[in-house]
């Protein structure tokens, strides 16, 4: 009776297995079949929305289905980022996202309404060096000459940030821990306050991108005393990289990367991916990246997965050795 009764329960089990391994096989032939959102957490216009869009509007020519981009902003992306994280695990509701609500909001808040560390990772679309920008009268022309200033003076001079615990901020502690300097931080709400600060001389340095530094830098307003990450950008042939600065241990860069609520079926990670891989290889994709002085990536799930996994372990040593939170 007993082994009549653990057969039945076997068999049970198997036909319950071929079922869901032939809805995940059936998922994966019809996805998509319907609008595929992409929540962006920023607001419109600035890299990620842009970007993100380049890349929505390759994948509906290529699914010949509505690939919409979402701006759901506020909360350090917090708001969007929780909106995808308590959605449907289908592959229909994605997150496209800097750092923050991936990789840094784990270990900078206390509490969250979702889990920012179980994610199921898409792919890492691109990635973008950072510059460090300084105002055209500081006393240092050099990244070696300001380290010095601050470590002589500590808290003398400034660096703006895009807000609290934001990457701008964060590359910058890590800088100045290297360096054994101190300056003063100035919060701002985003790139193009901080940059109207640097300009107008009211802060010394700001972290930023190069498309929003290389301009006024060219025409005399400003000065760029290094840029990331590991080769000298085309555009500042004579700007030293930040290892060619004194500092080969740093190489600052953004990075824009999709991820799916947790429980997603790996079949829809794996397509979502390949076919993201796939649209980042066009030339005219490829052209708008380069004309923001963007690298495009296209990652798989299982390599998007470790480089998520470095980075949280990067930043969380940033910020517990810094003594950052938010409540």
């Amino acid at each position: 009776m007993r082994a009549a009764i653990v057969r039945t329960v076997l068999c049970a089990v198997a036909v319950v297995c071929l079922h869901i391994s032939g809805a995940f096989a059936q998922v994966d032939v019809d996805y998509p079949n319907r609008v595929v959102r992409l929540v962006v957490p920023y607001p419109p216009g600035g890299g990620p929305d842009v970007f993100t869009r380049v890349v929505a509007d390759k994948l509906a020519e290529k699914w010949k289905q509505p690939v919409i981009v979402e701006n759901r902003v506020g909360g350090a992306a917090n708001v969007g980022a929780e909106h995808v994280a308590h959605s449907d695990p289908d592959g229909y509701t994605l997150l496209a996202a800097a750092p923050g609500p991936i990789a840094i909001n784990g270990s900078l808040f206390k509490t969250l309404n979702y889990d920012p560390n179980k994610w199921d990772p898409v792919s890492v679309l691109t990635r973008q060096p950072l510059v460090l920008g300084a105002r055209k009268n500081l006393p240092a022309d050099s990244l070696a000459e300001l380290m010095a200033l601050a470590k002589k003076s500590p808290g003398k001079f400034t660096y703006g940030s895009f807000g609290f615990g934001s990457m701008s901020q964060l590359t910058m502690i890590r800088l100045l821990s290297m360096a054994g300097a101190k300056m003063l931080h100035v919060p701002y709400t985003g790139s193009p306050p901080a940059l109207t600060a640097l300009l107008g001389e009211q802060i010394d340095t700001v972290f930023d991108n190069p498309i929003t530094y290389i301009p006024p830098t060219l025409d005399g307003r400003m000065k760029i005393l290094a840029a990331g990450d590991k080769k000298r950008l085309p555009m500042l042939p004579n700007t030293p990289t930040f290892s060619e600065a004194g500092f080969p241990d740093l190489h600052p860069y953004a990075w824009l990367a999709v991820v799916a609520p947790p429980g997603t079926p790996a079949a829809i990670t794996e397509k979502i991916s390949k076919a993201m891989a796939q649209v980042l290889t066009l030339p005219d994709v490829k052209s708008k990246m380069e004309a923001f002085v963007t690298e495009p990536v296209g990652s798989m799930p299982a390599e998007t997965g470790a480089f998520l996994a470095r980075e949280r372990t990067t930043w969380r040593e940033v910020i517990q050795s810094a003594g950052l939170s938010v409540n």
